[in-house]
């Protein structure tokens, strides 16, 4: 089903300067045109204004106007900037700022209303920065976030920047990111964001010179899902194409996304950005153009307003692309239309007090609201796999949570022990000293209770480093295994800290298993073998298949990438001074399949929409110190805002003795189709408190809008009659009601 180019995958390139080029020469004109500025003029509307500075603008100062980091141009007073900063999980590579956790923990907090005060906070911090330099790249506040990409395949290196795998999942939880990140002010962006990557995109390998190959219902009911629901209803100012070609043509050239569906049928007035180099990968990679400037020709004609590519030549080969008939200058403008009215919207031709956002203390920047928000945000991401009774014991208590008055020791072990990954594109310098799990450990516990580590010996970096003879090396490592085998013994409770880094996935490195590392393997056996008692934490991006710890180990808590307060955050959950409420917003598998990282059809087992075979976890699972009952369901057709809906209302109790969090969720099995359909999907949640004892009420709103199909043969959607099975739940394999629904 999928092809890919033999071309071999481009190297990385350089990293582009800091501070944009100078403005293209124009000596001959003059420093100040005579006739009134309106586009200086903040009273007037903003389309006037831009149309107002592309007239004025030479042929020189539009093409360089075109890339990615747009130069100052002097003569006509307007200050340049970048379009690239980043800002999925803080903001990215400009010295100090909070180090919030990463988008798929964000995901698994299952919270629009916390998501958006994550997003809210990273604004903020962006602005400051801003303010320190408008024209540095990664001081930016146009950010390449959030992505909305999909996780079709387990092994995708990037898995840790998305927000799961489920349509309605992404679609909700990145509309509140984007809701904070971008401010509430009715005239001016705090900051614009850029959903990414359009469309497809779930693969490193090859992903410069690989052609996807899609059916229209797929795409339609599952890939191109949420990025409607962002740039059509969700308000993000901006898009980004994806490197891959879709059905045979390059994302950063393909006219059927990019005019029809983005701006025909969706409206989308905001640019479309190309990822870096995409455009010079049509020459060197997919060989579809016989230059760099038919490249970005080709890109702009299809719909492209900003080009972003890491040598600098944007300028260059946009100008020459007008001057050898390639691309029209009305095509220029088209592309600048759009660009500048984005930073029209930013403020950035606007004296600052006219600007809300300009206010923003720089006091902000790693707040100690901010750093309390990080904490609470890992907390919040925290999924409890598993609790169950240490074999050895005879109290049928769960190991979790650990109660310090009976604790006299506890063993903190493991590769991560006392290190916290942080994943990709997170802040130079987090706000506050990163706090890993052994620090977090020893704040809570204190002096009281013995607290024993075992520092990890690092084969593999000895191994490179060659420091160390082969006999030496295996020396040393067993000495350290021992060591802290011996801890464990010795310990009433070992807390056993494994995963994975960037250097087993990231941005162009996929995996190639689901399983641990073999090291961490091989010691968490040991472990368990000496101190049954043992917690497993999980620091990690994708899945990880488990199997033998699942069986094994009696405590099992997912962390994922868990940013700068991660330690203090597993802490508060391992003493139970927040009681686990985070969900898998992707399945656990039990074991790796056979596709092809580039088979997109979903509906051939994966994600848990079409998988057959039991997972290691479900999607959505995730467990309490906590115990909710469900009772009461009803479903009611209404007439709601938007059109129809299906009113979803129950009861949920919590019955247990701990104050705590339930995530409701509501999926809807469609009648059949000629054609494979999903198991069940998800169309609704909510995460609710709700205090010991206590009973809650819960109305959830479906709209049937949400319930239809797309028809292949008639091209547009459709909602099939028949009858909906409405399932609610604790996860998508724990549904405890059900009810039917017939519609015509």
């Amino acid at each position: 089903r999928a092809e890919a180019s033999v071309v071999p995958t481009a190297q990385a390139a350089p990293p582009a300067p800091s501070v944009p080029p100078p403005a293209p020469a124009t000596p001959a004109l003059p420093s100040v045109p005579s006739t009134p500025l309106i586009y200086k003029d903040p009273d007037r509307p903003i389309p006037e204004r831009v149309a107002d500075l592309i007239r004025r603008m030479t042929l020189e100062e539009k093409a360089a106007s075109l890339d990615s980091d747009p130069p100052t141009i002097e003569r006509l007073g307007i200050l340049g900037c970048s379009f690239r900063n980043e800002g999925m999980h803080g903001v990215y590579k400009a010295g100090r700022a909070t180090t919030f956790p990463h988008s798929i923990a964000l995901a698994a907090t299952w919270s629009t209303a916390l998501i958006q005060r994550v997003g809210s906070a990273i604004g903020d911090e962006a602005r400051v920065k801003f303010a320190e330099a408008p024209t540095r790249r990664n001081y930016g506040v146009i950010c390449w976030a959030p992505p909305v990409d999909l996780v079709r395949d387990p092994r995708w290196g990037r898995v840790q920047e998305t927000y799961g795998e489920d349509p309605h999942l992404v679609s909700q939880s990145t509309r509140a990111f984007i809701r904070g990140l971008q401010g509430d002010d009715p005239k001016y962006l705090k900051v614009a964001a850029t959903v990414k990557h359009f469309v497809v995109y779930g693969q490193e390998t090859d992903r410069r010179a690989t052609n996807l190959v899609v059916s229209a219902r797929t795409l339609r009911e599952y890939y191109l899902a949420p990025f409607q629901a962002t740039l059509a209803k969700g308000g993000a100012s901006s898009v980004m194409t994806a490197f891959t070609a879709l059905n045979g043509t390059p994302c950063v050239m393909n006219p059927f996304l990019l005019k029809k569906i983005l701006r025909e049928e969706w409206g989308f007035e905001g640019p479309a950005v190309s990822d870096v180099n995409a455009s010079v990968n049509l020459k060197e990679h997919y060989q579809c153009v016989g230059s760099l400037e038919e490249g970005v020709a080709q890109a702009v004609a299809a719909g492209i307003d900003v080009v972003a590519i890491n040598k600098g030549t944007v300028f260059s080969n946009a100008l020459q692309a007008v001057k050898q008939g390639l691309l029209p200058e009305a095509q220029l403008d088209r592309a600048l239309t759009r660009s500048l009215t984005l930073r029209f919207r930013l403020g950035m031709f606007d004296p600052p007090e006219q600007t809300p956002w300009t206010k923003i203390s720089p006091s902000a920047l790693g707040s100690p609201e901010h750093v309390a928000l990080a904490r609470e945000a890992s907390g919040a991401s925290l999924v409890l796999l598993k609790n169950d009774r240490p074999a050895h014991r005879a109290d049928p208590a769960p190991l979790l949570p650990l109660d310090r008055r009976r604790l006299d020791s506890i063993a903190v072990l493991g590769f991560y022990a006392d290190r916290i990954e942080l994943g990709t594109l997170h802040s130079a310098e987090p706000a506050q000293p990163i706090v890993s799990v052994l620090a977090g450990i020893r704040n809570h516990v204190g002096a009281r209770v013995l607290v024993r580590s075992a520092p990890w010996f690092d084969a593999d970096a000895m191994r490179r480093s060659a420091r160390l003879k082969p006999d030496a090396l295996a020396a040393r490592q067993k000495a350290a295994v021992e060591e802290a085998v011996n801890a464990a013994a010795r310990s009433d409770v070992a807390v056993v800290v494994l995963g994975l880094s960037r250097k087993n996935e990231s941005e162009g490195k996929d995996r190639l298993t689901l399983d641990l590392p073999k090291d961490q393997q091989d010691f968490v056996e040991k472990i368990i073998a000496a101190n049954p008692a043992t917690v497993v934490v999980l620091l990690n991006g994708g899945c990880l298949a488990v199997n033998w710890i699942q069986k094994h180990v009696p405590a099992i808590l997912e962390a994922w990438y868990p940013g700068e307060q991660g330690g203090n955050a597993i802490a508060d959950a391992l003493f139970g001074d927040i009681n686990p409420a985070g969900r898998l917003p992707i399945t656990f598998y039990a074991a790796l399949d056979t596709l092809p990282l580039t088979e997109c059809e979903i509906n051939r087992g994966r994600t848990y929409l079409y998988l057959k075979t039991p997972p290691l976890w479900p999607f959505g699972h995730g467990l309490s110190y906590s115990r909710f009952d469900y009772a009461k369901l009803r479903v009611a057709r209404e007439t709601a805002e938007g059109g129809d809906a299906l009113r979803v209302s129950l009861e949920v109790k919590n019955a247990g003795a701990r104050d705590g969090e339930e995530v409701v969720q509501c999926y809807v099995r469609a009648p059949e189709a000629p054609w494979p359909t999903p198991i069940h999907q998800l169309r609704a949640f909510q995460r609710l408190a709700i205090p010991a004892g206590e009973t809650r009420a819960v109305d959830l709103s479906v709209p049937l809008a949400r319930l239809a199909s797309w028809d292949e043969d008639a091209n547009r959607w459709t909602l099939r009659p028949g009858r909906y099975e409405i399932q609610v739940g604790a996860s998508s394999a724990d549904l405890r009601l059900r009810a039917s629904v017939d519609l015509e």
